[in-house]
């Protein structure tokens, strides 16, 4: 397998996190108003805002035998520019499997959560047969048309494609694959930031059995390129994410779920692993210490 990323800034991306009153929702109810209160234990107080102001000036409370103080998070006008989805809080068991799965690091470099921000359009290289193309078509329809910001089309002109499917033998789309023998499945990422912009995905026919074989990797890899994404070893061989090589036709409802929180705009889109830990951390002290209350991430219009 290969990549290539270019490490330039994210195009327009732009995610912060958002806390407000589901209740009282002051933004919606006084746009001149642009600060939104909320406790915070006295332990993040310290550490993230002041850790010389007197907790007898913090008007504190003790909420599940923690000490919390109020804060007011000033997010400045700008603010009413952006989007506000609603943070979504996973078990921390899913978190441990998706995290495996979606955060891949390149060159040592920090984990990313990268994924097709654009519509995803394959192209067939005269070598793939009408077989596979019908049962990918058929995978795709079953079971990744409904995961949310994800589509996915296929097309016969080649400049109109940024997902390249052949085989061996065929005309080289990539020439970085060009000398990879090794492997029976090779394939090609390029991004910009976060966004995946291109895939060339190649198989090698010869080193497989029947075609069988030859689908199983054919939907496997298409999967994983739908981020850059890893195997895991703790899901079962029913599970496209899984270490085997059996033909899995029908995601489970862990990989549908995986697909459809690693698509979602509902979290830290786009950040490194470090930064996505620390704001999840962040939205589970939220929702500790303020019960009724949402917490919300903000994307700026024209990127979603």
């Amino acid at each position: 397998m290969n990549y290539f990323g270019r490490n330039i800034k994210m195009r327009g991306l732009f995610i912060i996190a958002f806390l407000t009153w589901l209740s009282n929702d002051i933004r919606a109810q006084n746009p001149n108003q642009y600060g939104e209160d909320y406790f915070m234990s006295l332990k993040t107080f310290r550490e993230k805002v002041s850790d010389t102001i007197s907790l007898d000036h913090l008007r504190y409370k003790i909420v599940k035998g923690d000490t919390v103080v109020p804060y007011k998070r000033n997010f400045g006008k700008d603010s009413l520019k952006l989007n506000k989805v609603r943070y979504i809080l996973k078990d921390t068991t899913f978190l441990d499997i998706y995290k495996s799965i979606a955060y891949r690091s390149v060159d040592k470099n920090e984990p990313r959560h990268r994924f097709w921000s654009d519509d995803i359009i394959i192209y067939f290289g005269e070598s793939v047969s009408n077989y596979y193309k019908r049962k990918l078509k058929k995978f795709i329809r079953l079971n990744l048309n409904e995961i949310p910001n994800l589509n996915i089309k296929t097309t016969n002109n080649l400049e109109k494609s940024n997902f390249v499917i052949y085989f061996d033998g065929d005309f080289e789309y990539e020439g970085r694959l060009k000398n990879n023998y090794k492997r029976r499945i090779n394939y090609r990422t390029y991004w910009t930031g976060s966004d995946i912009d291109k895939v060339n995905l190649k198989l090698i026919p010869e080193f497989y059995t029947d075609k069988n074989a030859i689908l199983a990797d054919l939907i496997r890899g298409f999967v994983i390129n739908l981020g850059f994404l890893n195997k895991s070893s703790e899901l079962g061989c029913d599970s496209v994410f899984s270490n085997c090589y059996e033909l899995v036709e029908d995601l489970t409802a862990i990989d549908k779920e995986i697909l459809t929180y690693h698509y979602s705009r509902g979290f830290c889109v786009g950040m490194d692993l470090k930064s996505f830990e620390e704001q999840d951390a962040a939205a589970r002290e939220f929702y500790k210490y303020n019960e009724g209350s949402n917490y919300y991430v903000l994307f700026r219009k024209d990127r979603f």
